[in-house]
């Protein structure tokens, strides 16, 4: 059947917002020529904008998996959240799989799930995760003021502080924040900058002249790296 113009504009809004292509760099790129130790990523990965979780579901369920998980296993959750209740396309004898909309998971058992994935605390929260997506309207997750969306992302049973802003920031493209305790982003803070360690308040300060854009330089570092 032929295409419908609002499932153009649809599938072209979700992914442009996936691939953040209309993020302007520019600003951002004038921050980091004031800094000559981060500078040198601008070269290495000019043009690139953050790759996004493809829905905030997505988002929310790993930062629940994540959760004091080595990424091996968390990975292995995720998989078996795709194989049971997400879809998959085949193309040319290779078979694409996707990881499922918010309705699969929020009409889930807890206990089903928790057998899926193999952790009951874990699968018990998934489904209640999925319904708090399934009944908000993600346009508003992208617009709103940060504290109003970062604080309903906390009313969601498993979401505390890492996991709001980790959400906010790679599946909303909400920049202005990086989480905080995020090993990833601390070691590669640490590398960057010649540093034995980077804690959430030398972070802060190195990351304070980039004002809203400090995501994105937190980002380019752990992309980098």
């Amino acid at each position: 059947a032929p295409i419908t113009q609002d499932v153009c504009q649809a599938v072209a809004d979700r992914i442009g917002f996936w691939l953040s292509i209309d993020d302007d760099l520019g600003a951002f790129y004038a921050l980091a020529a004031d800094d000559p130790t981060f500078a040198p990523l601008i070269d290495y990965l000019y043009g690139y904008h953050q790759v996004k979780f493809v829905s905030p579901v997505e988002a929310g369920v790993w930062a629940i998996l994540s959760q004091r998980n080595q990424f091996t296993n968390t990975r292995n959750m995720r998989r078996a959240l795709m194989e049971r209740y997400g879809g998959s396309l085949t193309v040319d004898g290779f078979t694409y799989p996707a990881f499922p909309d918010a309705p699969p998971l929020a009409m889930a058992d807890g206990a089903e799930v928790a057998a899926v994935i193999r952790h009951r605390p874990k699968g018990m929260l998934v489904p209640g995760v999925a319904r708090a997506f399934d009944s908000i309207d993600e346009h508003w997750l992208r617009d709103a003021p940060y504290a109003e969306v970062e604080r309903w992302l906390k009313s969601i049973r498993g979401i505390g502080e890492w996991s709001s802003k980790f959400i906010l920031m790679r599946a909303l493209g909400r920049m202005e924040a990086v989480p905080r305790e995020d090993k990833w982003i601390a070691e590669a803070v640490a590398r960057t900058y010649g540093l034995i360690h980077a804690d959430d308040a030398t972070i802060a300060r190195l990351g304070a002249p980039y004002g809203d854009w400090i995501g994105y330089w937190a980002h380019y570092m752990r992309v980098a790296s």
